[in-house]
């Protein structure tokens, strides 16, 4: 009777774990339109994972591909790339001052991206963190887990921001004079480039940060959709921008004493001082993911399944 009743429970168990997978299958496909059409017609080419390499890069394979799959973020870089050409070319055309109009443009995009795109790309622990008794059976301490799940939403959003890069390149192509002495130099891009991936890091350990902390202020999973989703999202970012300025006041303070002391360098000071404080910023960021990642062992898979 004993082992009859442990088979009836089981069963039970399995059928109701089998609803709420699909459950939340059906909810990631409404909030991820491309992700039913990329399994069906494979639109996203993503790479084979290979079979050598440390272990953490299964994880950056995985969130790579739920990026690509999802469609999301593809998309999102398309239209981004579409429209500020449109609006590049159409301004220095048009407009007698165009090249500042564009110049204003790129750099309010740029910083809008860099500030509010960790909103919408979410492949990180913030999708994963319901699945967590998963990763914590992951022969992996801690701090590794942690950081493959930031490296590869850095990289991502590190490449949507580069491509504003290329726009003034594209403006002075169509038109030299228009452009000649207004658009950003060699040596300020080269300081953008720099920069962007360092500033990613530390929005994105930050926002990752929150989810580990705090998962109750945070939304977890793939559903993104509602009323309550804004006042999140206004919250998170409030604390996430006060907390990064904090934590840039270091490596800002160091990059222009670099800059002021580097002044006879026809412009290439600035390229070199965003170098040492993007240095100094990762070096920030290296205890702060140690600490995550001992707070991520001691989690208690409940507290987030409860929240699910």
């Amino acid at each position: 009777l004993w082992v009859l009743r442990l088979d009836r429970g089981f069963e039970e168990a399995a059928l109701e774990a089998t609803r709420y997978r699909t459950e939340r299958l059906l909810r990631l496909r409404k909030a991820q339109p491309g992700l039913q059409r990329s399994r069906r017609g494979g639109l996203a080419a993503i790479p084979r994972l290979p079979a050598w390499g440390p272990p953490e890069i299964a994880i950056v394979w995985k969130n790579l591909a739920a990026a690509l799959r999802g469609g999301g973020w593809r998309a999102q870089l398309l239209l981004m790339v579409a429209a500020m050409a449109t609006l590049g070319v159409v301004g220095v055309r048009i407009a007698e001052r165009g090249d500042d109009a564009v110049r204003g443009l790129i750099a309010a995009w740029a910083i809008m991206m860099l500030f509010l795109g960790p909103l919408w790309l979410r492949t990180d622990l913030r999708l994963d963190l319901p699945r967590i008794d998963q990763l914590k059976g992951l022969p992996l301490p801690g701090w590794r887990i942690v950081g493959a799940e930031i490296v590869t939403v850095t990289v991502l959003h590190s490449l949507s921001v580069w491509t504003l890069l290329g726009l003034p390149v594209l403006l002075a192509v169509l038109d030299p004079a228009a452009t000649s002495g207004h658009l950003p130099g060699p040596a300020v891009l080269a300081a953008v480039a720099i920069g962007v991936p360092a500033i990613n890091a530390l929005q994105f350990t930050i926002h990752n940060g929150m989810a580990l902390l705090f998962p109750t202020w945070v939304r977890l999973g793939a559903d993104q959709r509602g009323f309550e989703v804004l006042g999140q999202n206004l919250l998170t970012t409030g604390a996430t921008t006060f907390v990064a300025a904090v934590a840039l006041v270091f490596p800002v303070g160091v990059a222009a004493l670099t800059l002021w002391l580097t002044n006879g360098l026809n412009g290439w000071g600035l390229p070199l001082a965003t170098a040492i404080g993007s240095l100094l910023l990762l070096l920030e960021l290296w205890p702060i993911l140690h600490w995550l990642g001992e707070h991520f062992e001691t989690m208690d898979p409940r507290e987030v399944a409860a929240l699910g």
